[in-house]
């Protein structure tokens, strides 16, 4: 992980001539589902904002809106495939393994895109291009398009303890956490159906 000064130098380095680059990059058919990431300063006034009016691309300093795709393992997900630092908790117990996630995995809130209810052009997100990730940079896009609420689902990580079968090594220890962790948020998609009469 970086120390804040790094990272700062290191987002306005990536920030520099984005739109540039992502006029560049090819055009992509994305899944039906791709996820949206909140991972920080999920107040309700905040989550409900995103029901009222949808993700906006006004919230983003590179004014986009960034999604995952192609990605059935949360530990793929941006951003936590970058922040080293907020791998969950495993235990060893026996052959398997104790999953238990902590505040900052439980905060997070994960937009579930339903791309087949609008219509939006979606690009390779360059910084991640940019960042070490070319082999696998068709799993994370964006688009200068707002997302509207009626295409949005808010998933949470369920709270608990889980068993996780072995890994095969270390490695996939830290990448093995499948979507049916995920669980909706009764509470947000209530007020989706509420305020957008969206079917359930």
């Amino acid at each position: 992980s970086l120390f804040p000064e790094a990272r700062f130098t290191k987002f306005k380095t990536l920030e520099k001539d984005f739109v540039k680059r992502l006029s560049a990059q090819e055009v992509i058919m994305p899944n039906r589902f791709v996820w949206h990431v909140c991972d920080e300063g999920n107040t309700s006034l905040k989550n409900f904002s995103i029901v009222k009016d949808g993700l906006l691309t006004s919230f983003s300093e590179l004014h986009v809106v960034f999604a995952n795709n192609n990605l059935y393992d949360i530990a793929h997900f941006y951003p936590f495939c970058v922040h080293s630092l907020f791998t969950p908790d495993y235990a060893e117990q026996g052959k398997d393994r104790v999953l238990e996630f902590g505040k900052y995995w439980l905060d997070s809130v994960f937009w579930r895109i339903d791309t087949y209810a609008f219509h939006a052009e979606w690009r390779i997100d360059p910084n991640m291009r940019a960042d070490g990730y070319e082999k696998e940079c068709a799993n994370y896009i964006c688009t200068t398009r707002d997302i509207p609420a009626h295409a949005l689902k808010a998933f949470r990580l369920m709270p608990g303890k889980f068993l996780l079968p072995a890994p095969v090594n270390a490695q996939v220890a830290q990448e093995a956490l499948p979507l049916f962790l995920l669980s909706p948020d009764q509470t947000i998609n209530s007020w989706l159906d509420k305020l957008h009469k969206k079917a359930a």
